[in-house]
């Protein structure tokens, strides 16, 4: 197949079968009164970027809340979702259709450790409900937390791999939903994110060359004049040492928001069979 005709192809097949399925969950989960919101590519796709920029996905991220958590499980297994692949933790479980192509990746939370105060349901009462952008009922998160989610997303790449996961989301977001720095600024801190801030903020606009990410820096600057320590020591700890070192790994836990938070679910780790 001719490669522009086989990207086309792709992308129909992604732009077509990712709201499908979303769609799809969402008429399963709704008679059980449980809620989702897409996260991540799939949302940013349909909300953010449209026909102006196209990224291939292999997963549909979906939110539930806690409490509901099993409960959904249990019903899109009931429905023919049984190829099922758990995360460590069971924070987020992998699901798909015998034969499917898409999985549904369900999450409990956001990450795999508490590495800030983004909570679920915090998430879901700050949400809108909306049933025109992927022809299901869904709950969309505030534009802020949609933001706040790729920041730590983006943190815990960087310390994981040494990589910037698609640094250039941090402009294509704040363009797409009109936010502006001093109030996501002030959101930044509020769900615990100002770390992380001062440790990759400066990273994405190496490499973006960006306006916004600048803007944002100085509203964050002049809220809190000087960087906070704790973020820029995790930032020169990761300029010195390589992803997977204990050093990395040192930097990860200096960011979560509750340091004995953190130890516990070290130690959990540790002694899970």
């Amino acid at each position: 197949m001719d490669p522009t005709h086989a990207r086309i192809a792709t992308e129909l097949f992604y732009t077509t079968a990712v709201p499908a399925l979303i769609r799809e969950v969402a008429e399963i989960l709704r008679p059980q009164g449980i809620a989702i919101m897409p996260l991540k590519g799939a949302l940013l796709q349909r909300w953010v970027y449209g026909t102006q920029a196209f990224r291939a996905l292999s997963d549909v991220d979906l939110l539930v809340l806690p409490a509901r958590f099993d409960d959904a499980r249990a019903a899109l297994r009931a429905t023919g979702f049984s190829v099922e692949r758990e995360e460590p933790g069971g924070w987020e479980i992998a699901m798909r259709r015998p034969g499917g192509l898409l999985e549904v990746d369900l999450h409990r939370r956001l990450s795999s450790t508490v590495r800030s105060r983004l909570q679920p349901d915090a998430l879901f009462a700050r949400g809108t409900r909306d049933t025109a952008l992927f022809g299901g009922e869904v709950v969309l998160p505030d534009a802020r937390d949609l933001y706040c989610h790729l920041l730590l997303h983006l943190t815990l790449s960087w310390l994981a791999a040494g990589r910037l996961h698609h640094p250039e989301d941090f402009e294509a977001v704040p363009a797409a939903l009109s936010l502006t720095p001093e109030s996501l600024s002030r959101h930044i801190l509020d769900v615990g994110l100002g770390d992380h801030a001062a440790m990759v903020l400066s990273h994405v606009r190496a490499a973006t060359r960006g306006e916004f990410t600048l803007r944002l820096q100085q509203a964050l600057s002049a809220i809190s004049p000087r960087p906070t320590l704790v973020g820029t020591a995790a930032r020169l700890l990761c300029e010195r040492v390589g992803p997977g070192t204990l050093g990395r790994r040192a930097a990860g836990f200096l960011l979560a928001p509750s340091w004995f938070e953190a130890g516990r679910e070290a130690l959990a780790k540790r002694l899970r069979p």
